[in-house]
């Protein structure tokens, strides 16, 4: 059975299988090794997704646990809470407190590898005109800002410095790059296809770095190559187990 990759999240994650995202790239990437499994949520906040984590992640799942989690939550717990998207605020503190508990998790269920994203940065103006185009409403002022996404990147790193987990801060990353309002996000705060594939770019640099093990490389292939079967013995190549990558 191949091993299990779990990208939790919010819709950042969810939205990471389009065409260009960067959960499929990893799809992509680790195609003859790794079942990659989107459990992106749009619109939760990390309170919801740690309500329904026992069913996402259930600690008497059967099999071995995921052999790494990728955990991207904040972009909705940073809206604010006197503005239209109200009811997805979750104060700072409540928010740490949920990413860590989301660990513990992950940690009980036997998940040995753990990479934080944090949220990345928000557009206020293009915010308002998506919630124009889309909606037809005429808002003052945008349901989450630059200042607060900020806050709770800063906020998702620190968690992850805490319990000693590597974290890619997309926030910054996004914020030093020019035109990065619209190069890389297409709506304010989802990712454009540029954005997509620059996070992907970080997320395997990210695993190349922390957990070298997992890397396309280093993992054997289910099934060899075809280029070492031989018709006559293929049954006895294809028992012989997996091939390596090219």
């Amino acid at each position: 059975m191949r091993p299990v990759w779990v990208l939790l999240g919010d819709s950042l994650t969810q939205r990471s299988f389009e065409p260009s995202g960067w959960g499929a790239s990893l799809v992509n990437a680790y195609s003859r090794s790794i079942d990659v499994q989107c459990r992106g949520y749009s619109g939760y906040n990390s309170r919801w997704v740690l309500g329904l984590l026992p069913t996402i992640l259930p600690l008497d799942r059967p099999g071995p646990p995921p052999q790494l989690l990728i955990l991207c939550l904040g972009a909705n717990d940073a809206c604010l809470p006197d503005r239209s998207s109200a009811k997805q605020h979750v104060p700072l503190e409540e928010f740490k407190a949920n990413l860590a508990a989301i660990v513990q998790h992950a940690r009980r269920l036997g998940v040995a590898n753990i990479l934080v994203l944090t949220p990345g940065p928000v557009h206020e103006p293009t915010r308002l005109t998506h919630a124009l185009q889309t909606r037809g409403l005429a808002l003052e002022s945008a349901e989450r800002t630059a200042a607060a996404s900020g806050a709770y990147a800063a906020a998702a790193a620190e968690v992850a410095r805490s319990l000693s987990l590597p974290s890619i801060d997309l926030w910054t990353g996004f914020s030093q790059r020019p035109g990065w309002e619209t190069e890389l996000l297409c709506d304010g705060l989802h990712f454009s296809s540029a954005g997509q594939t620059l996070v992907g770019n970080w997320v395997r640099e990210a695993i190349a770095t922390h957990f070298p093990t997992l890397t396309p490389q280093a993992l054997p292939w289910e099934g060899p190559d075809h280029t070492d079967i031989d018709g006559e013995h293929w049954e006895a190549c294809l028992a012989s187990g997996g091939g390596k990558h090219p």
